[in-house]
């Protein structure tokens, strides 16, 4: 879940780790770096904040619009009853049997068609109706090449198998006319 999404998922220490060590070690390792790395990284890192703060924005969220932010849930100091009725679910407490409410149905938004679901699901459908109209062609091939293949195959088979037979022929005629021969002593 993004920063936009109000769930904490850090821990303190992690929390700790990122706000002062990494912005602190972070010029060390990237001035070794090329400039154009730098300036990508600059240029990732101010998209990043600029993004994260329009999206928490909630006038820029009903202009876009987008689904409301749900607040963070209020941790109120829970009960020593273990039958309390309450769960931890992605470090918020809800009650079992008062769940909030849904959120309202997003509006569907002029940008909804730019979404990389939508448009993963547009590539896939053209590439898959592209392999269909080219797809009969190629099978054709490939099941002639196939017809070929095992055509010769079978062609080698019996040309074995037709080798061997006159071998034993041969040999079985030449055992009949030894025995022929034994008879006639």
């Amino acid at each position: 879940m993004g920063g936009d999404a109000g769930v904490d998922q850090q821990t303190s220490k992690m929390r700790n780790l990122l706000m002062y060590a990494l912005p602190a070690l972070t010029p060390v390792f990237i001035s070794f770096a090329p400039a154009a790395v730098q300036l990508s990284f600059t240029a990732a890192a101010f998209t990043s904040l600029c993004s994260t703060s329009l999206l928490r924005n909630q006038a820029f969220r009903r202009m876009l619009k987008l689904t409301p932010r749900v607040p963070p849930a209020s941790t109120s100091t829970p009960s020593n009853s273990p039958y309390k009725g309450t769960m931890t679910v992605a470090g918020r407490v809800r009650p079992y049997a008062t769940s909030a409410a849904p959120p309202p149905p997003a509006p569907s938004s002029p940008w909804s068609k730019y979404s990389p679901v939508t448009i993963l699901s547009d590539a896939k459908k053209t590439i898959t109706d592209s392999a269909q109209t080219f797809m009969p062609s190629a099978k054709r091939k490939v099941n002639s090449r196939q017809e070929r293949l095992t055509l010769r195959k079978a062609e080698e088979y019996e040309s074995k198998r037709s080798k061997i037979i006159d071998q034993l022929r041969v040999e079985y005629e030449k055992e009949q006319e030894a025995l022929a021969r034994g008879r006639r002593r």
